[in-house]
Order: C-alpha cells, then sequence, then structure tokens
C-alpha cells in the first residue's frame, strides 16, 4: 500500500513540475519574446531611417523639414571647419523627441594622398 501513495505521490509532483512550466512559459517566455520582437522592429526602423537620413544629407544641402521612414524630421545644418555637423530631430513611436547627428567632408574638401 505504502508503494502505491508513492506511486501517486511522484505523478503528482510530476504533474505538478510540468504544470510550473507550463505557467513559467505562458507568464515569462511569452511576453518576454514580444517585447524582445518590438524591440527589433524598433531598431530596423531606427537604422532604415538613419540611412535613409544619410543618403539624403548627401544629396541635399539645405536646412528644412522633410519626411523620411515615415517620420518628420528637422534637418539642421552647421560647418564647423572643414566638416558638416548635421543634426536630425524628431518623435519616435512614443512620441519622445530623438536626435541624430552625423558628421562628415563634403566631397570638394576632401585631400587625397596619392
Amino acid at each position: 500500500m505504502s508503494l502505491l501513495k508513492n506511486t501517486k505521490g511522484f505523478l503528482l509532483l510530476e504533474a505538478l513540475f510540468v504544470l510550473t512550466l507550463l505557467t513559467m512559459i505562458i507568464f515569462i517566455h511569452l511576453p518576454l519574446q514580444q517585447k524582445i520582437a518590438y524591440q527589433q522592429s524598433i531598431e530596423r526602423e531606427r537604422l532604415s531611417l538613419y540611412h535613409q537620413f544619410y543618403d539624403y544629407i548627401l544629396v541635399e544641402e539645405y536646412d528644412e523639414v522633410v519626411t523620411l521612414a515615415s517620420y518628420v524630421i528637422v534637418i539642421e545644418r552647421e560647418s564647423i571647419d572643414n566638416y558638416v555637423k548635421v543634426t536630425g530631430h524628431y518623435l519616435n513611436r512614443s512620441n519622445k523627441k530623438e536626435v541624430m547627428t552625423i558628421y562628415y567632408v563634403p566631397k570638394q574638401q576632401r585631400v587625397y594622398d596619392d
């Protein structure tokens, strides 16, 4: 009779362990996975925006307000010595102001040592 009780107790313990694992998967792993996927989508969006910003500032030479990657960006240029500082201000998904800054040397001012 004690063997039967131990078997039932073991099965109950095993079922409790499986239930605990399922609970951890449902309440911890899945929400964490969703949060990571959301952060990755934000990073992909930001990377795309930076690429478009970089491509745009190399073509256009004026301060203005433009739409890149569905964000409205205010672009400001500042010449410092022999390079140009370009700053873009925009509101992210959370309506918080973000700033992108790129420094570059204009093509006509580059010096190549051959």
